[in-house]
């Protein structure tokens, strides 16, 4: 398929509970698309850059390609008054270079600079300007259980399933609220795209989770500059000689 039949099949606007997203393409294949994130009253929230490139698929035949959207240049979060939050730079989906944040008078908070999505150095300012130790920026979800005991909960759980369905690949992505709880689940499967029965025993699956600490959410939610925020925690599943594998990302 052509790149602008893709880029146009993309809704310009698309609404959520809480923000809405607007989309321009870019480039004259408009394989560049910027989304704008604006929360409910219009303000501003962040600005994302992607692109799409092709990706084989291996498990279909013979082998097809289908166009996949990848986290591509500069992203910035801006605080409610417009100033910019935070600034920084993508390349295939991890941090590529520099990334700023700043104070709501404009003044630098944290100048850093990745390579490949690892942290290459790191400097952290006081309002005053003056040097200062550096906190944890970004912290990912953190499951609170024992990952092995997750890993055969889901294997046992689907294992019927995959081999009645000869499903190959699941992929599962879990929205992780700021509160730890999962707020959204969805799935994808290479090898099965369509099966409605995959997609509904894996999202009872996922329901079914019991909690492994009492009086506990099963996930620590990610925190951004000391702040918790939703975040994606992406679960992949695959069968390999009969058996499920579970990869869980890392904590």
């Amino acid at each position: 398929m052509a790149q602008n039949s893709i880029a146009s099949s993309i809704p310009a606007i698309t609404q959520h509970d809480g923000f809405f997203e607007k989309l321009t393409h870019l480039g004259a294949n408009q394989d560049y698309y910027t989304v704008s994130t604006f929360l409910t009253d219009s303000t501003l929230y962040r600005v994302d850059t992607y692109r799409l490139i092709d990706k084989v698929n291996p498990y279909t035949s013979p082998a097809t390609i289908n166009k996949v959207a990848t986290h591509q240049g500069q992203t910035k979060i801006f605080y409610p008054t417009g100033q910019v939050y935070l600034t920084c730079e993508y390349s295939h989906n991890v941090l590529h270079g520099p990334l700023v944040v700043y104070y709501a008078d404009g003044s630098i908070k944290r100048r850093e600079r990745y390579k490949d999505g690892d942290l290459l150095t790191s400097q952290c300012y006081t309002p005053q300007g003056e040097l200062q130790t550096c906190g944890l920026l970004y912290r990912a979800p953190q499951f609170m259980g024992k990952p092995n005991q997750l890993k055969r909960y889901l294997a046992q759980r689907l294992q019927a399933l995959a081999k009645r369905e000869q499903v190959r690949d699941i992929t599962i992505t879990l929205t992780i609220n700021e509160l730890g709880q999962i707020a959204k689940t969805a799935v994808k499967s290479y090898s099965n795209p369509a099966n409605s029965e995959l997609i509904s025993t894996v999202l009872e699956t996922v329901q079914a989770i019991p909690r492994w600490k009492r009086n506990r959410f099963n996930w620590q939610p990610a925190t951004m500059d000391g702040v918790a925020i939703e975040e994606a925690w992406t679960i992949d599943i695959r069968r390999k000689q009969g058996f499920l594998y579970v990869y869980l990302p890392h904590s």
